[in-house]
Order: structure tokens, then sequence, then C-alpha cells
């Protein structure tokens, strides 16, 4: 069954119609560390200084046990690697922002058809700020400033197709 990663907004993962429980913010900063490089290897040490500014002498064991947890709580197929770090399997997991990506990207080659009249353009990519849920983790900063940028450049985008194909009113 596919998992899906909400970015946009507090950060979510669902199994079909479920919501996985992520108790913990460094939980839900493990995924989206990971989410944001889907398919990349993240080495421990970059984990550890994208969760702690200053890592206590245990960050690397916290790391390793939030990850089992994370594991155990319904990811254990989706997050692979160990002791020199761990990457999100994108195979199965579909991720709010690689979306928006492909449909910004989508809108550059099309003209007035395919995804412009989709319902699915604007469902689920403003949930609010992106990881609104992880201020105080290194990481959120300049991931959240690409997000922005991200979702920006794809409204402009869709609106210039938009106005192209006559829709000025929308």
């Amino acid at each position: 069954m596919s998992i899906r990663i909400q970015l946009f907004g507090p950060v979510r993962v669902r199994r079909g119609r479920e919501h996985l429980l992520l108790r913990g913010v460094f939980r839900r900063a493990i995924v989206a560390r990971l989410a944001l490089t889907p398919g990349e290897p993240v080495t421990t040490a970059e984990l550890v200084d994208a969760l702690w500014g200053e890592p206590p002498s245990a960050a690397v064991s916290s790391l390793r046990a939030q990850v089992s947890r994370l594991r155990q709580g319904g990811l254990g197929s989706h997050i692979v690697g160990g002791r020199g770090g761990y990457l999100l399997e994108p195979a199965g997991v579909e991720i709010d922002a690689e979306r928006l990506a492909r449909l910004g990207e989508s809108l550059s080659r099309l003209g007035e058809s395919g995804v412009l009249g989709s319902p699915a353009w604007g469902a689920g990519f403003w949930a609010g700020v992106p990881l609104a849920d992880l201020d105080g983790f290194p990481f959120v900063g300049p991931a959240r400033a690409r997000l922005q940028r991200l979702r920006e450049v794809s409204i402009e985008r869709y609106a210039e197709r938009r106005l192209a194909a006559g829709a000025a009113r929308e």
C-alpha cells in the first residue's frame, strides 16, 4: 500500500486512508528530512546536523531509536539504511512537494490541456507553511524557503497557462 507524505503544512503521513501517528516532533522531522531527498542517502552525520544544532552525546543512539519506532509504526519498508545513514525509498511513496514539482514541470510542457483543468492541481498543495510543525530544527529554514519557492513558481506557471488559455476570469 502506498504512503503519502505531506510537507506543506504540518508534516503528516498516510497509508491509504489511515493517518500514521508520528508521535514526537523528532519522528516527523526525520520523515520530513528524508522526504526532501527521496531515494538519496542521508548520512547519520547529516541527519544529526539536521536535527540538532548542537547534538547531545546520545544523538546517534537517539536517532536510531526514533528510526526504529518509525519503522515499527508503518514505515518499515520505506526507511532503508542503518549505521551509515538512511534514505526514504521512493517506490510506493507520494510526497506532496514532489507531486507539485511534477505538475509544475508538466505545465512547462503542456498547452491548454493536461493538468490545467485537473482538480488535482490545487488539491493538497497548501495546507499551510511548509514543515509548519518543525520550527527550531536546523534544516527547516532552507527547506521551507525552497518549498515556498516551488509553490510560487508552480502557481505562476499555472496562472500564465490559464491566462494563455483565455481563462483570465479564473
